[in-house]
């Protein structure tokens, strides 16, 4: 019987404040829950208090209808396409594109991309900063110097308040309705988030006058207010239209509750954080520890709704670097928490709008016969035809033994006892079933 070893997976590391989104619901008593995940971040996942087991949160919403089924094996989902010059190559390997640029072919599930909160565009802005200032002044977002426009990661895209309804139904009747009725299914927001990262802080009305609306503090409970309330009105409007609704969001550890609450109104979550914390090379914080079971269990809680995910993996560099461990690590996570609606893409840095792939997508691990739980001071989960093992400590080791002869890895080794390293995770199929031909890195198309 071989023996396995897994190093730990050298994981990009960001700050915590860098969170890509957030949003929220009430949870059962917001204190506990902190409790929980500040308790857990201190004693780590090898430490069993019993509250994995007892953590519970309140029902959502389902999903928007008509998600591809993905109940069974792997689904790789596609974020943005506009590398490819012909969308039918997408066939037989993805239903799902978020932000695609092509409204076919036939079977692929294609979201529109829209930037929530900025005039949507891509490319040249459809209306500048002059253009608003002439025509809806009191539209337009500043900081709180009341001078300088609350412009977004250095781009021209002009800020309007998404408190306005007036704004809202703009952004509808210009930009969404007629995407749907060109033939999309759903709009991909953009950047959405609870944290106040650009100091938005008021508009001057139509006579001239400051609106004070926000702080300008990244934590302003106003804004986390104004997201909620956008939320809401986009997807009962949007829904109205047949439309779907998808938001690139993370979950956020620092506001539980609100993170919770925003996905009742998704029917889509791009997460981009993935598990993989965007493929940064920064040294701070790390998705691990109690910080990875609270993402887990919000991750989790979407899923158990119905509601779409899809998990997006950067590495730092290109994709040809990617190694095994790392695949194996953002797969491992991807299979705990799967749901009917599921996808997972792996990449390197911002390496979007590729239909990267890999002999590891095709194994045939069939379909989950349990929810994520704790064994041997690991995270597991079962499948028809193999197991999925996650360590996410960030320094201990463990062995954890296996049925003999039940299983082998992606490669075709039998596995009886696997050493996982920390930050690492394992995907195994059933000793009888074939195994993915190649470890070769995937390709490119």
């Amino acid at each position: 019987m071989r023996r396995t070893t897994i190093p730990g997976v050298a994981l990009p590391r960001k700050a915590i404040l860098q969170t890509a989104t957030c949003g929220g619901v009430v949870l059962l008593i917001v204190v506990g829950f902190q409790f929980r995940a500040l308790l857990l971040s201190l004693i780590g996942p090898g430490i069993d208090t019993g509250m994995q087991r007892r953590l519970q949160v309140p029902k959502a919403s389902t999903a928007f209808p008509a998600l591809p089924d993905t109940s069974s094996n792997i689904s790789v989902g596609l974020v943005f396409n506009y590398a490819l010059p012909d969308p039918s190559s997408e066939a037989h390997v993805t239903n799902l594109v978020w932000a695609s640029n092509y409204t076919t072919p036939t079977g692929v599930y294609n979201t529109k991309y829209e930037q929530f909160d900025r005039e949507p565009s891509q490319g040249t802005p459809a209306h500048n900063l002059a253009w608003f200032k002439r025509y809806h002044p009191d539209w337009v977002e500043y900081n709180c110097d009341r001078a300088t426009v609350a412009y977004e990661f250095g781009e021209p895209y002009v800020p309007l308040d998404i408190t306005n309804p007036a704004v809202l139904d703009y952004f509808l009747k210009s930009y969404y309705q007629p995407a749907i009725q060109k033939g999309y299914r759903g709009i991909a927001f953009d950047n959405v988030n609870l944290a106040n990262w650009y100091g938005r802080c008021g508009h001057y009305n139509t006579s001239g006058h400051w609106v004070q609306q926000f702080t300008g503090a990244a934590g302003d409970p106003a804004y986390h207010t104004a997201i909620l309330n956008w939320a809401r009105w986009m997807a009962a409007h949007l829904h109205r239209i047949h439309a779907l609704v998808s938001m690139n969001w993370s979950y956020d550890w620092d506001d539980p509750t609100d993170s919770y609450a925003l996905v009742k109104y998704m029917d889509l979550d791009l997460d981009e954080r993935g598990f993989t914390f965007w493929g940064t090379s920064a040294s701070n914080e790390i998705l691990t520890g109690g910080h990875w079971f609270a993402n887990m269990k919000a991750i989790q809680y979407l899923t158990e709704q119905g509601k779409g995910y899809l998990s997006d993996n950067q590495y730092p560099g290109s994709f040809s670097a990617v190694t095994t461990a790392q695949k194996q690590w953002a797969l491992a996570n991807y299979l705990l928490i799967k749901g009917s609606h599921s996808w997972i893409y792996i990449c390197g840095r911002q390496q979007y709008g590729h239909m990267f792939t890999m002999p590891e997508y095709s194994a045939p691990i069939g379909a989950a016969t349990d929810a994520m739980y704790r064994s041997q001071n690991v995270y597991m989960r079962d499948f028809t035809n193999g197991k999925a093992i996650v360590n996410p400590s960030t320094n201990v080791t463990y062995t954890v033994s296996l049925p003999a002869n039940a299983y082998k890895d992606l490669y075709g080794h039998a596995v009886g006892v696997v050493t996982l390293g920390p930050e690492s995770g394992i995907v195994l199929l059933g000793a009888r079933t074939s195994t993915p031909a190649s470890r070769s890195h995937g390709q490119r198309r």
